[in-house]
C-alpha cells in the first residue's frame, strides 16, 4: 500500500474563525479526490486503486483537514521505483504537489508558470523534460508532463485549488505533508495560472439520414434548441430549416406535444479531450402530423 498522508490549509481574512462555507468546503473536497483519482489513473491505468480519507479532526485559526492518499496495488506488489522502470507505483499526491518532492509537480510547474504556454518542451538526456519559459528552463519528470497535458486532471486541479480561491475570503490554499515543516502553497493572485487549459477538439465526419421524431419541448427564441425523442432516446436538436421556420414565425404551423416531424437529421461529431461529443441538427422537415391516434382506436383501414 503505498500512502501519502497531507494536510490541507485554507486561509484568508475570512477564515480567523476557522469558519467555511460548506458548499465550498464540499465541492473542494470532491474536486480533490477527483484530482487524485484523475492523476492515478492516468499514470497506473487499472493497476491500482485510489482512496481520500479525512483523517483527525478540523483546528481552528485557519481551516486545516488532515487526509490520508492512499493507492493499493491490484495485481501483486511492487516496490517505489524510479528511472525508467514503467510499472512503478507511483504516488499521484506527490506529483500533483499536494507532499513536497525533491523534484518539480504539477502545482510548482503551474506557478513557475505563471499562466504563460510553454515555450518549449524538450526531453533530457536523464529522461526527464526540459519545460522551457522564454530562455529558462524548469525540469520536470515525464509523469509531471503527462498530468500537466491532461485535460480531466487539469480541470480537477483548477475546481480544487483554484476555484475555492477568493479575494477577501480564501487567498490561500497550503498543503504540507510533514506536519507543517514545509509548504506548497497557492494563493488567490496565481489563481489564473491554476486554471486548466482550454479544451481541444478535432471535428469528425457529419452525416445525415432520414428518420421521424416526436416533440418534447420546443423553444421559439434564437437559438435555443428544441428536445425531441426518436422513440428510444431523447436529446436536443437544433433547427436549421429556414423555410420550416418561416412558417412558424408567420403562424402557419401550430404545434402540440407529440407532433411527429419527419426530417432530414444531421450529426456533427467531435473528439474532445474528454472523448466523443455529438450535436444534432435538423436539415430539413419533410412532414409534420398529429400524433396518429391521440388515445383514440382507428375503427376502420381508411381511418
Amino acid at each position: 500500500m503505498s500512502r501519502a498522508e497531507f494536510q490541507v490549509i485554507f486561509d484568508g481574512p475570512k477564515m480567523g474563525e476557522g469558519e467555511i462555507d460548506v458548499r465550498e468546503l464540499s465541492a473542494s473536497l470532491t474536486a480533490l479526490n477527483q484530482l487524485l483519482e484523475e492523476a492515478d489513473s492516468l499514470l497506473n491505468g487499472d493497476r491500482t486503486t485510489h482512496a481520500l480519507k479525512v483523517q483527525g479532526s478540523f483546528k481552528t485559526g485557519s481551516f486545516k483537514i488532515n487526509f490520508a492518499s492512499a493507492q493499493g496495488i491490484i495485481d501483486r506488489a511492487k516496490s517505489m521505483l524510479t528511472g525508467d522502470e514503467v510499472d512503478a507505483i507511483i504516488s499521484a499526491a506527490s506529483l500533483v504537489g499536494l507532499v513536497i518532492t525533491g523534484s518539480a509537480s504539477l502545482l510548482g510547474l503551474l506557478k513557475w508558470l505563471g499562466g504563460r504556454k510553454p515555450t518549449k518542451i524538450l526531453e533530457a538526456d536523464d529522461g526527464q523534460f526540459e519545460v522551457y519559459k522564454d530562455d529558462k528552463f524548469l525540469k520536470i519528470e515525464k509523469n509531471v508532463l503527462k498530468l500537466y497535458q491532461d485535460f480531466k486532471v487539469r480541470q480537477a486541479f483548477e475546481q480544487a485549488v483554484a476555484d475555492p480561491l477568493q479575494e477577501g475570503e480564501i487567498e490561500t490554499v497550503a498543503f504540507t505533508g510533514d506536519a507543517g515543516k514545509t509548504f506548497v502553497e497557492a494563493s488567490y493572485v496565481e489563481k489564473s495560472a491554476l486554471a486548466a487549459m482550454p479544451e481541444e477538439s478535432t471535428d469528425l465526419p457529419s452525416y445525415s439520414y432520414e428518420t421521424n421524431v416526436s416533440l418534447v419541448r420546443i423553444s421559439f427564441k434564437e437559438d435555443n434548441k428544441w428536445t425531441v425523442s426518436d422513440g428510444k432516446n431523447t436529446f436536443n436538436v437544433s433547427v436549421e430549416d429556414e423555410s420550416f421556420i418561416r412558417r412558424i414565425n408567420e403562424n402557419e404551423v401550430s404545434f402540440s406535444k407529440g407532433d411527429i416531424l419527419t426530417v432530414t437529421m444531421r450529426i456533427d461529431q467531435s473528439e474532445t479531450s474528454t472523448g466523443l461529443k455529438s450535436e444534432h441538427a435538423i436539415e430539413k422537415v419533410m412532414n409534420h402530423r398529429k400524433p396518429m391516434y391521440r388515445g383514440q382506436l382507428r375503427l376502420f383501414e381508411g381511418d
